[in-house]
């Protein structure tokens, strides 16, 4: 057989042995996750109901998130919540074995998250005080801010959402930075419905210009007929 034929023959059966390997690892990839959603369901599912309830899952995210996540506060209620969605919008009461590859995911982007909370503390507790005074968080904040400077008064915002009342000079600790972050998006989203609230006020007519809308019509069709009546006349007397 020449080098040409062996050639054609190759590339005649590369896309099917690809094809082999991709469904060869997926069917593996589906078996793992099977086998670990088989043994997570049999650890844990303490209530033996065959579904996980908040409180097992919980159980669940406290072993697998040993990390970034108890130095910001450990695993909280809100965070269970979140899994418990399975990225829906509606919070279920339990976890079937089939749902449990979702549930991990969405406790694999909470240790990204958790993580990600950690490295910014770091990155800008400069004096590793294991505190953000004033001028780090500010730093910080506008670092979230896609480097637009913040105001003093949403880092203070910031600061009171956390630290307690005549501790204000050490600053925020790294437990309390992710609250106290959601404080100030949840601020931030709300002022931003609030702008354009105003902007919707200001377009909109006032009740006095609404209220004069209607009776200006009929003045419009009373200054309208006498040009109707002068069109028509020369009608008439033809």
């Amino acid at each position: 057989m020449g080098a040409g034929a062996s050639t054609a023959i190759g590339n005649a059966l590369s896309p099917n042995t690809m094809k082999k390997g991709r469904r060869k690892n997926r069917d593996a990839m589906q078996e793992g996750c099977k086998t670990m959603s088989e043994e997570l369901m049999e650890k844990y599912d303490v209530s033996k109901t065959g579904t996980l309830l908040p409180e097992e899952v919980k159980a669940i995210a406290v072993d697998l998130l040993r990390e970034a996540t108890p130095l910001v506060g450990g695993v909280t209620d809100e965070d269970i919540q979140m899994v418990m969605k399975l990225g829906g919008a509606s919070i279920k009461p339990n976890i079937t074995i089939k749902e449990i590859p979702t549930a991990l995911a969405q406790l694999m982007w909470l240790k990204a998250e958790n993580t990600e909370y950690v490295e910014l503390f770091r990155k800008y507790d400069t004096d590793s005080s294991g505190f953000l005074p004033h001028d780090q968080l500010a730093n910080l904040l506008t670092d979230l801010n896609e480097n637009v400077r913040v105001s003093d008064a949403e880092v203070e915002y910031v600061m009171a959402q956390s630290v307690e009342e005549g501790k204000e000079e050490k600053g925020i600790t790294l437990e309390k930075l992710k609250p106290a972050l959601a404080a100030w998006y949840c601020a931030e989203r709300d002022m931003q419905g609030e702008v354009e609230q105003q902007i919707s006020n200001a377009a909109a007519p006032s009740a006095e210009e609404a209220a004069a809308a209607p009776a200006a019509a009929p003045a419009e069709e009373e200054a309208a007929a006498p040009a109707e009546e002068e069109a028509a006349a020369p009608a008439e007397e033809e």
